[in-house]
C-alpha cells in the first residue's frame, strides 16, 4: 500500500507532493519501500548509515531523527527532526545529524507550536521568511 503523501513536513518545495513519502521510527516497511528509501538516500547516506549503526550500535541506536521523507520521482530523501515548544536536540540527536549532515544528507528540524485550531496540519505553517530560509538552506545542502 501506498504511504500518504507527506505534504505535512515542508517538502513544498520538492514540486510533485504527491509522490512524496514520510515514515515514522519503528515503522513496519515493505520490500519496494525499502529499495526506494535507500535508492533515494544514495550510496553515500546509505553506506554512512549502515557503518555507524554496525560499528557502534551501542551509542547510536538513539537519536535518529523522527522522520525520513522520500521522494522517489525525483530520488530525494529528508531527514526530519521534529521539536515541539520548549524541546531541544540531545547530545545523540545532535551527534545523529552531524553525521548525516557530513555524509550530504538534507536535515531538517521541524519546529511544532499549538495553534488553538481544530486542524493538526495548522501547526506546520511557515513564514514567508521561514520558507526562504529553508529553500537556501536545502540548495546549501543539496
Amino acid at each position: 500500500s501506498r504511504r500518504p503523501p507527506a505534504t505535512a513536513v515542508g517538502v513544498e518545495q520538492w514540486g510533485d507532493l504527491d509522490a512524496s513519502r514520510s515514515v515514522g521510527q519503528g515503522t513496519a516497511l515493505t520490500l519496494p519501500e525499502l529499495v526506494e528509501i535507500c535508492e533515494c538516500m544514495g550510496p553515500t547516506v546509505l553506506a554512512g548509515v549502515c557503518e555507524v549503526m554496525a560499528k557502534h550500535y551501542r551509542h547510536s541506536r538513539g537519536g535518529q531523527p523522527d522522520l525520513l521523507v522520500w521522494n522517489p520521482v525525483q530520488r530525494r530523501a529528508m531527514f526530519v527532526e521534529v521539536k515541539g515548544p520548549g524541546d531541544s536536540l540531545s547530545a545523540k540527536q545532535k551527534v545523529w545529524i552531524s553525521k548525516l549532515q557530513a555524509l550530504g544528507a538534507c536535515v531538517k528540524q521541524l519546529h511544532v507550536a499549538a495553534t488553538g485550531t481544530a486542524n493538526p496540519l495548522d501547526c506546520f505553517q511557515r513564514t514567508a521568511a521561514e520558507a526562504q530560509q529553508e529553500e537556501a538552506t536545502s540548495a546549501a545542502v543539496l
